[in-house]
């Protein structure tokens, strides 16, 4: 769809308010919609933040104090965020931006959240297994293989890692 007056895709939404809403409810669509924005980023920041430091270092470290697993937890949020930072320094799109961020570390996240809930199949080895092979595979998938997919395989390396550290590794809860 081409308009006059938009230089690239994705200020086309923007123009439509602004052309059929008026000033005011154009102003209150565009916060409404960096918020929808906003929030995605954040959750997924959250979710990886909280999910690397729940299963991947807190396990290794199980004597650590409630006030320093909080502190873990802010800290891997924050790492995640400068991740993030990069990353939007990176891509030149809202869109890629939002993917890119939401695919970063879900690969991992999508095989061991159903896993880790339902089934009592897996434990820690599994859980650091996946969440690191599907940040890897899509990390290089993404940005140095530029494979078609890499989302995809990031998601079929994560399962793979978690069966094979269920072999591997010892066969006790995630969450002890």
């Amino acid at each position: 769809m081409q308009m006059e007056g938009v230089e690239h895709s994705e200020q086309i939404l923007l123009k439509l308010a602004s052309v059929y809403l008026g000033p005011v409810w154009a102003t209150m669509f565009s916060g409404a919609l960096v918020a929808a924005i906003l929030s995605t980023v954040d959750s997924a920041l959250l979710t990886a933040g909280s999910l690397a430091a729940h299963n991947i270092i807190i396990p290794l470290r199980p004597e650590m104090s409630d006030r320093a697993r909080l502190r873990l937890n802010r800290l891997s949020v924050v790492g995640f965020g400068l991740i993030a930072y990069c990353l939007a320094n990176w891509f030149e799109s809202v869109y890629e931006l939002i993917e890119q961020s939401s695919a970063f570390a879900s690969a991992g996240v999508v095989v061991v959240t159903p896993l880790a809930l339902f089934s009592r199949v897996g434990g820690s080895a599994a859980a650091i297994s996946s969440l690191l092979a599907g940040v890897g595979v899509y990390c290089y998938g993404a940005f140095l293989a530029q494979w078609p997919y890499p989302y995809l395989t990031a998601v079929a390396a994560a399962a793979a890692a978690y069966a094979a550290g269920t072999l591997l590794g010892r066969s006790r809860p995630i969450c002890a």
